[in-house]
């Protein structure tokens, strides 16, 4: 129960870490491999680090959601009543669930798409 309530709380920031720590290193690596004249640069290094980035800022929403350390302009709503102010996150966290909702829908589509393509190339191969 305690490694469950554990998960909950620190998953998404130990996987930030980890992830921006794999970054850093595969960069790192990637400057120093391309210094070193007998060496071969690292062909994936740019794309695999730029994935990376792509998976921690979609690991971070969920995170900065629950802190509500979301980048937004607060100073206006913080001049609203409270009851207004509530109404008004509210709305926002509806906005935040729907965008995410077409983001999934939309990834599900391109792997749909990508997975059909896949397959017509493989029949196409093997006539």
């Amino acid at each position: 129960m305690r490694l469950i309530k554990w998960l909950d709380e620190h998953l998404e920031e130990t996987l930030m870490i980890i992830l921006l720590i794999i970054i850093a290193c595969v960069t790192m690596i990637q400057v120093i491999v391309r210094k070193v004249p007998w060496l071969t640069s690292l062909t994936w290094a740019e794309e695999f680090c730029r994935f990376m980035w792509i998976w921690s800022v979609f690991i971070s929403l969920p995170y900065t959601m629950r802190k509500g350390n979301m980048l937004r302009v607060n100073v206006l709503v913080d001049l609203l009543p409270t009851k207004v102010r509530n109404a008004i996150n509210i709305v926002i966290d509806l906005i935040n669930t729907v965008v995410m909702a077409l983001f999934f829908t939309g990834s599900i589509t391109v792997k749909i798409c990508t997975l059909q393509l896949l397959m017509m190339k493989n029949m196409q191969l093997n006539q």
